[in-house]
């Protein structure tokens, strides 16, 4: 399978976090569909502990993309529903591009439903 194959398996949905105001003119934050891109998700086995390179978090997925994502670490998250229906929230905490010429672009994600 080619990389450009692999990193199309998965259907995830680009959510930007933004704020709103809420009922008693406070600001509530939430996430706010995007759009919806392809990659290849692949969470984090045990052994060796990846920490995200901003914030020390432990990154539990990484996502694996043929193109740029247009993502930004701390601003965006990907949702991903898996092969049983779960919903998977991963928060995107990490963006490096590990090819020449723009082929490879990995994303360390921390799976987390909150928006804070």
């Amino acid at each position: 399978m080619s990389l450009k194959g692999l990193c199309s398996q998965h259907v995830l949905e680009v959510e930007k976090r933004t704020t709103t105001r809420g009922v008693a003119a406070g600001q509530i934050k939430v996430w706010a569909k995007v759009k919806t891109i392809r990659g290849f998700v692949q969470p984090r086995a045990g052994g060796e502990p990846r920490l995200a390179q901003k914030g020390g978090q432990q990154v539990t997925t990484v996502v694996y993309f043929a193109a740029d994502p247009g993502v930004k670490p701390d601003t965006h998250r990907l949702v991903y529903v898996n092969g049983a229906g779960a919903r998977r929230p991963l928060v995107v905490v990490g963006l490096s591009e590990t090819c020449e010429q723009d082929r490879l672009w990995v994303a360390d994600c921390v799976e987390r439903e909150d928006v804070n």
